[in-house]
């Protein structure tokens, strides 16, 4: 086909597309904006590269409409979380980061290479590392696990974020025990008297061994009387001393201080608790005359002494009676021999060895 218009025709072919109109005149230059007429009556030029032409990611020669695995990765379309992006398929935590992008797939907030390390499952949120105090660390590899500021290796309890010392080893921490050296006094009381509660060597003074010590004991002897009223605070054996003498009444002998036992006393009915009230003691040898065997002190004894309360004698009184026949006989004897029997006012027993008796 040979087109002219006003000058040399020029064959046409697919080198030469037919020119619809006038020839161009070389020396005119062509406004690239505007595009020439087309023939109707000319065809659409070929293709040379059919494929480029159609919707085909993978270039595996399907189109894209029509591909059960468009982008080729292996995965089938619907089950594919990236169908146009080879690189990814799965996305476990739904995240819209694809699990070979994604550091934590199950987006529990451990990386998937910890997790791995650590032996639990990177796919499954609800098989997480142990982190006891939440800190992002599992506890495999923290130092704190239990996240109270005190290292594993120095914390007597490293799972309690409440405790770290221990100090008795009673398997209580301190923060809750109440008695932290285990010296049976509790902490607050030793604080209160000022002994070291984390010391079992530094005690409060506690005397009768009740656990109150001395200085907050109101009967720090522990003998049941009030410090204030016993004389004797600090010996349990003492409370008392009635006479002031500094000996307490369980061990005075004498606890009114009236020169007699206090057994004496309770023999005899006075009372060894006053010091007015004192056995009769005639004879003033300490011994009440009720104990006395000589109460008069002459020498006599009661039961041989008839006057027993009377150590000027001892001799029982004689009385005059009427003389008998044998008392006259020697009446008128005496009187035969020179004396008066006038003189003879009373009765006089002879005795072996008399004259009389010799005569």
């Amino acid at each position: 086909m040979l087109t002219a218009c006003g000058g040399e025709s020029t064959p046409a072919d697919e080198t030469n597309p037919p020119v619809v109109g006038p020839v161009p005149d070389p020396e005119v230059p062509v406004d690239p904006s505007v595009e020439p007429p087309i023939d109707p009556d000319t065809p659409e030029p070929i293709d040379p590269d059919p494929v480029l032409s159609i919707n085909d990611l993978d270039g595996d020669g399907i189109a894209d409409e029509t591909d059960a695995d468009i982008d080729g990765d292996g995965v089938e379309n619907l089950e594919d979380a990236f169908s146009r992006d080879p690189a990814e398929w799965t996305d476990s935590d739904s995240d819209g980061t694809g699990n070979n992008a994604d550091l934590d797939d199950d987006n529990d907030g451990y990386p998937d290479v910890l997790e791995q390390a650590l032996g639990t499952d990177p796919l499954d949120a609800l098989s997480a590392p142990s982190d006891l105090d939440n800190d992002g660390i599992p506890d495999a590899l923290d130092d704190d696990r239990d996240g109270d500021g005190v290292d594993n290796l120095t914390d007597a309890f490293p799972d309690d974020a409440t405790e770290s010392l221990d100090t008795d080893n009673d398997g209580t921490g301190n923060n809750a025990d109440t008695d932290d050296d285990n010296d049976s006094f509790t902490d607050d009381v030793e604080l209160t008297v000022g002994t070291d509660p984390l010391d079992s060597l530094s005690v409060p003074a506690d005397l009768d061994g009740d656990g109150t010590p001395d200085s907050l004991d109101s009967d720090r002897d522990g003998d049941g009387i009030d410090n204030l009223a016993d004389a004797f605070p600090d010996d349990a054996t003492e409370s008392v001393d009635t006479d002031n003498d500094g000996i307490g009444n369980n061990a005075d002998a004498d606890d009114d201080n009236d020169s007699f036992n206090d057994d004496v006393e309770l023999t005899v009915g006075t009372d060894p608790l006053d010091s007015l009230s004192v056995p009769a003691d005639l004879d003033g040898d300490g011994t009440p005359d009720a104990l006395d065997d000589d109460r008069d002190g002459d020498g006599v004894d009661n039961a041989t002494d008839a006057f027993p309360d009377d150590p000027t004698r001892s001799e029982p009184e004689t009385t005059p009676s009427e003389p008998t026949a044998l008392d006259t006989e020697l009446l008128n004897l005496v009187s035969s021999l020179g004396f008066d029997p006038a003189e003879l006012t009373e009765r006089v027993l002879p005795k072996p060895g008399d004259p009389v008796v010799e005569l």
